[in-house]
């Protein structure tokens, strides 16, 4: 007997919102983004250095002195140790350099939460920011799909 059914496995799923900070949560979430992006920098030059393509043992090598130096949560260093890999096992032969305001992700459930159906608290360099948000209909339709990790630009 034939049937249907909606499976979602290994499938990304992108839904665009748009946050709503006011100038005080604008400039604590700019600068967690621009902190990141330097530490990511300075962290695919100690991979680089030390010739590291191994997640594990990048934390092992820089973890502490990642967090002490620059100031990120555990999460939020944990996720920088990730991205680091990522661009740096695409291409050992330099240390890749992150733009200030390059994209941060972000891990649900642990530096980022909704609070509601419309207000995302997000960690910052000095704590929690509760944000309201925006988003379209095509968004709030599929907004129960949403897991993982999400990416501030």
């Amino acid at each position: 007997m034939p049937y249907s059914t909606n499976i979602l496995i290994g499938m990304k799923l992108t839904l665009q919102l748009q946050l709503l900070p006011d100038d005080t949560q604008a400039d604590a979430l700019r600068s967690i983004v621009e902190r990141f992006n330097e530490a990511a920098t300075w962290l695919a030059r100690v991979a680089f250095a030390h010739q590291c393509a191994n997640k594990v043992g990048l934390q092992k090598l820089a973890y502490y002195e990642l967090r002490a130096r620059f100031g990120l949560p555990a999460d939020t260093a944990i996720r920088c140790i990730a991205q680091v890999m990522e661009a740096y096992k695409r291409d050992k032969t330099f240390a890749p350099a992150l733009r200030p305001q390059a994209a941060v992700p972000f891990s649900m459930r642990k530096n980022l939460g909704f609070k509601g159906p419309d207000w995302v608290s997000i960690q910052t360099l000095t704590g929690r920011v509760v944000v309201p948000y925006l988003m379209g209909t095509y968004q709030a339709q599929r907004f129960g799909f949403a897991h993982g990790k999400t990416d501030m630009v």
